[in-house]
């Protein structure tokens, strides 16, 4: 969305955008917070301000999770606001970066870029790899891509007497490191007689690449999902990654002027289906752990915790907080995600288990929980619809 059709101008500075924002909390500086951020974006529109490492620095590390924008009284759209300026910058000739080039090619091409990270992941501690900041920020992730790719399957899984059809939309994650959750939600949409469409042929939802400031490789990518999921003839989308529901259902509708019809994450759609659980039997403590999107963009946090409840989960209390994964933010900003993660961490001390509905909240946390048990809510739901340990 360009600057013009943005209202940026009428922040007030009342700093209610500043109390949620893991940035700043982590940076405590104006400029590494929403209202900064505004202020620099606001003066970028009005004078062109000139790229500058510092400038990019404060506009590429907002996480765009989202939590300004319910906090602004103007209704600015800070994410927005972001992500145009994130555009801008790009237009502009800046300093040369390894990470970024690579992270583009990755998210334009993510079956060839997974196939090859699986194929290259023994040198990930070679020294030559390590003394490269970026190269070490991505090993660091300690990526596995899975032998046999959700994303590659492109099937149609049927029932007998179906009730109806719904399409996955896998997502990187999913489709790439956790097949295990793709077919966890499979399984638990046939248990309701569903029949499940796996369509070959899905990219990457755009968001990472929304998010460096690629808006028309983004909107490539957007172009392709639509045409691939408009001829389903399916009655819902479902995808286990909140990130990829907020993108193709809000972020389609800025890029292209249409958003994908019927699209929902898991913990909407069983919603309706939690009288179904056969299994309800008491399964001890957890921490629900709700991720940013689920909470600023779904709203649906709540809708997740019911769930988990309703499988026999005693939930424990816990406040509200960033992982620190953030996408290409865990790579660009390595040791402020790292920080981030390890507040996270420390919050769950006490916890036996923690219940997630995000994979890249697994990614992130399960590198540093060795001795806490982190799962997917789709797991938890599968087990109650078929009985079956996920």
């Amino acid at each position: 969305m360009p600057f013009d059709a943005l209202n940026i101008q009428e922040c007030v500075r009342c700093g209610n955008c500043m109390e949620l924002c893991p940035t700043f909390a982590e940076a405590l500086s104006e400029s590494m917070g929403p209202r900064g951020r505004v202020a620099l974006l606001k003066e970028m529109a009005a004078s062109g301000l000139s790229r500058t490492r510092p400038l990019d620095e404060r506009i590429f590390s907002c996480m765009l999770c989202g939590a300004c924008n319910g906090r602004c009284p103007a209704g600015i759209s800070i994410t927005e606001a972001v992500y145009a300026g994130r555009t801008r910058l790009r237009e502009q000739p800046g300093a040369r970066e390894l990470s970024v080039p690579l992270i583009r090619h990755a998210f334009r091409h993510a079956a060839q870029a997974f196939r090859l990270v699986r194929a290259v992941r023994g040198i990930t501690n070679w020294p030559l790899v390590r003394s490269i900041p970026a190269l070490r920020a991505l090993a660091n992730l300690h990526i596995r891509p899975a032998s046999s790719p959700l994303k590659d399957a492109g099937s149609v899984h049927r029932v007998q007497n179906a009730r109806g059809r719904v399409a996955v939309f896998a997502g990187c994650t999913v489709g790439y490191l956790f097949p295990e959750y793709g077919h966890a939600l499979i399984e638990s949409l046939q248990a309701l007689r569903y029949d499940v469409v796996v369509p070959k042929g899905e990219v990457c939802c755009g968001a990472p690449l929304l998010s460096l400031g690629f808006h028309d490789d983004a909107a490539l990518l957007a172009e392709k999902n639509m045409r691939l999921f408009r001829d389903l003839r399916v009655e819902a989308v479902v995808s286990l990654c909140p990130t990829c529901v907020h993108f193709l259902r809000d972020e389609y509708r800025i890029l292209l002027g249409e958003g994908m019809s019927g699209v929902m994450d898991e913990n909407t759609f069983f919603d309706h289906h939690a009288d179904r659980f056969r299994d309800r039997r008491s399964r001890g403590t957890a921490v629900y752990h709700a991720p940013c999107h689920t909470r600023h963009m779904l709203k649906s946090d709540g809708t997740a915790r019911r769930l988990i409840s309703a499988a026999g989960y005693d939930l424990q209390q816990c406040e509200p907080g960033c992982c620190g994964f953030g996408g290409a933010f865990s790579v660009l900003y390595e040791d402020m995600s790292n920080a981030l993660r390890e507040k996270r961490l420390a919050a769950f001390r006490e916890a036996d288990s923690i219940i997630t509905s995000c994979p890249n909240c697994i990614l992130q946390l399960q590198r540093r929980a060795e001795t806490m048990t982190i799962r997917h809510s789709i797991e938890i739901i599968h087990e109650s619809l078929t009985g079956a340990k996920s």
